[in-house]
C-alpha cells in the first residue's frame, strides 16, 4: 500500500471514528463548524472503526494542524471524508471548480501523510 493509500484509509477510518466514537457522536465534540459551516453527519456507521483512539486521535490533530495552516485544503478534507463527498460535491458545496476541489483533496491527503510521517516539523 503505498503512503498516499494508507493516509487515505486511516482519514476514512478517522471520519468514521469520529462518527461512532464511544456511543456518541464525536463530531458533536470537533469543532469542524468553523471550517465547514452547516456540517453535519449524514448518518451514523454500524460497524466499529478499525483504528485505535490514539491513532484516530494523532490524525484528527493533524487535520486540525492543516484546517490552520491551509484552511482551504482542510475544508477540502473534512467534507470529502466526513460527508463521504464526491469532488462535485466538494466544488458545489465550496463553490469552487471540480478540478479544484480534487487538487485540494488530494493536496490535503499529501500534506497529512508528510505530517504523520514527520511530525517535528
Amino acid at each position: 500500500m503505498s503512503p498516499f493509500d494508507q493516509t487515505f484509509w486511516l482519514l476514512e477510518q478517522w471520519a468514521h471514528w469520529s462518527k461512532v466514537g464511544d456511543g456518541g457522536n464525536q463530531l458533536d465534540k470537533l469543532n469542524y463548524a468553523a471550517v465547514a459551516p452547516g456540517f453535519q453527519s449524514l448518518r451514523r456507521a454500524s460497524s466499529s472503526p478499525q483504528i485505535s483512539d490514539a491513532v484516530a486521535a494523532e490524525v484528527d490533530r493533524t487535520v486540525a494542524t492543516l484546517c490552520q495552516e491551509d484552511p482551504e485544503s482542510g475544508r477540502a478534507v473534512c467534507l470529502y471524508f466526513f460527508r463521504r463527498a464526491t469532488y462535485q460535491d466538494v466544488a458545489r458545496r465550496m463553490n469552487i471548480e471540480r478540478r479544484r476541489a480534487a487538487a485540494l483533496v488530494k493536496n490535503g491527503i499529501a500534506w497529512i501523510s508528510d505530517f504523520l510521517d514527520n511530525p517535528e516539523r
